[in-house]
């Protein structure tokens, strides 16, 4: 399944584009097939996700925190896309509540093992 990387480059205060290369050594070592985004704007975020869900992406991965991943559920909702998170923003809630890892190798393995679960939005 291929996999779309989005990364927030201000996200706590730019932990999450520091962090690019490490997600894509994990990810290279664990053979999941991605690409990586880096966003602009929330704009360029949205229009990206949306000219991709008619793409061979299987999985939407936010890096960032909260507010990344509220803009990204609201493109996805409704799809049959994978949505998940690399939590690097400054408060981390939504990944605190599903049980997400904050550790970049953890959350690597869970994209490489699929594991997934539907929500009611």
């Amino acid at each position: 399944m291929k996999t779309l990387i989005f990364i927030n480059p201000v996200s706590a205060g730019g932990k999450a584009i520091a962090s690019r290369d490490e997600i894509i050594s994990e990810l290279d070592n664990l053979g999941v097939e991605h690409d990586i985004h880096i966003t602009k704007s929330v704009e360029d975020l949205v229009a990206t996700i949306k000219k991709s869900l008619d793409s061979d992406y299987s999985n939407f991965i936010a890096v960032g925190g909260d507010g990344t991943l509220h803009h990204m559920v609201n493109v996805i909702a409704g799809s049959n896309k994978n949505l998940g998170i690399i939590p690097m923003g400054s408060g981390n809630d939504i990944a605190l509540n599903l049980g997400i890892p904050n550790d970049i190798k953890e959350c690597c393995k869970i994209i490489k093992q699929q594991n997934t679960k539907k929500l009611d939005l």
